[in-house]
């Protein structure tokens, strides 16, 4: 993973390659749950798919790649916990639909 890292800032075009090859189609079966989300109206209808995805993933790439954190350790998950917490209280249609982890 951090070989990939260096590789991709060291060249935009293999970063930009790894986005559509890899990284945003994997993205596509969550943005269509949240987009069902939407239309059942579980979630603000101006929610946007693409910046909850960027936040999601980033909650969880600076545990592991910034701060090294195991994903196992009980304080990363707590942390990850209530960061996702925080988001989907910012995108549930109404507050009482609070996201509630395992």
């Amino acid at each position: 993973m951090r070989r990939r890292l260096q590789l991709g800032l060291a060249d935009p075009e293999l970063q930009k390659a790894y986005w559509h090859s890899h990284a945003a189609r994997r993205r596509l079966p969550l943005a269509a749950v949240f987009a069902r989300a939407i239309d059942a109206g579980e979630l603000r209808p101006d929610t946007d798919i693409e910046a909850v995805l960027d936040i999601l993933s980033g909650i969880y790439y600076y545990q592991l790649v910034v701060r090294g954190d195991s994903p196992d350790d009980p304080q990363t998950l707590a942390r990850c916990r209530a960061a996702v917490t925080t988001v989907w209280r910012g995108i549930a249609a109404t507050p009482g639909d609070l996201w509630q982890p395992r």
